[in-house]
Parts: structure tokens; C-alpha cells; sequence
């Protein structure tokens, strides 16, 4: 999704402090199934003395199995409910969990 765009300029300055904050997790398990639901935002901070501000939000819908007693991704989805590039305006759908129920 992120892929193809221009290169950077070696001339620019520091990239700022960006992270993810995953938020109001739900986690179904049943058996050696699992889903794991979050809200995911991001963050950047371009510098000490600055405030940070949001750029991005989004949903993360993740189906887990038990494998020789690790839980391991199966299917992951990830869907932007704000902050996208606007390449995307003219297909963008929203979607709501598109993993079936335990």
C-alpha cells in the first residue's frame, strides 16, 4: 500500500518519531482458536519540544492457532478508517471484520 512513492530527498531533514498505539484489545479464544481484535492509531512526535499529533487510524483483525503450545497468526487484516494516501479515495471501501465467528 505504502510502496512506489517518491524517493526521499537526501537533503531533508529528520524524520520524525512515528509508533503505533493498539488500543481496546478484545480477544475471542476458543479451543486452540483465537481472534484478537484492536484499534490501532499513529503517532508522530517531530521532536522533544513538540507535541505529537495523529496521521493514521485503523482496525486490526487477527485469527490465532495454538501450534505445540505457541499461538501463531493464521490471518491477519488490517483496515485504515483514516490518514491514507489519497491515490486511494477512488477505491477505498469501508469494511467491518471480515474474520467469521469462533
Amino acid at each position: 500500500m505504502y510502496g512506489g512513492g517518491r524517493a526521499r530527498d537526501p537533503n531533508a531533514g529528520p524524520r520524525p518519531h512515528n509508533g503505533m498505539l493498539l488500543t481496546n484489545p478484545v480477544i475471542e479464544v476458543k479451543g486452540n482458536r483465537a481472534q484478537a481484535h484492536v484499534i490501532w492509531t499513529g503517532v508522530t512526535n517531530k521532536g522533544v519540544g513538540e507535541p505529537p499529533s495523529l496521521y493514521e487510524q485503523g482496525r486490526e483483525d487477527t485469527e490465532l492457532v495454538k501450534v505445540n503450545g505457541k499461538w501463531l497468526i493464521s490471518k491477519r487484516y488490517i483496515s485504515s478508517d483514516s490518514g491514507i494516501p489519497d491515490r486511494f479515495d477512488q477505491t477505498f471501501k469501508q469494511r467491518d471484520n471480515p474474520l467469521p465467528p469462533l
